[in-house]
């Protein structure tokens, strides 16, 4: 039976669970700012309304967190030369550490067999 990877709208009592991860040795290199976060998810029905938080859930079990909002409302410069009106930003950690070790353990396996070099 395979595996069902969902989204689902984050809700108020996934905030804990959020911040936890945010804390995790495997997220902090990537998002290293835990607190600007956390304000972003306590304040995204007003202030950050524009942004869409989502929980991502692997077989029921929550493992990730997600959110994607047009690149225009975000006040970034790395566009280059790619239009802003229709393209979007997406983020996106797996917080669950034995979810993403067994991740990288398949997507090492996927450049093993799929690499080109």
């Amino acid at each position: 039976m395979a595996n069902k990877l969902r989204l689902r709208e984050m809700e108020d009592i996934d905030i804990i669970l959020f911040k936890k991860w945010l804390y995790e040795d495997h997220i902090t290199r990537w998002y290293p700012d835990p607190l600007a976060w956390i304000h972003e998810i306590e304040n995204r029905h007003d202030e950050f309304f524009w942004i869409h938080h989502f929980i991502v859930t692997l077989d029921q079990k929550d493992i990730g967190f997600c959110q994607f909002y047009e690149y225009k409302h975000g006040g970034e410069s790395w566009h280059g030369d790619v239009q802003m009106e229709g393209t979007y930003s997406i983020d996106y950690l797996i917080g669950d550490k034995n979810s993403a070790d067994q991740n990288n353990i398949q997507f090492a396996q996927w450049r093993k067999d799929y690499s080109t070099a």
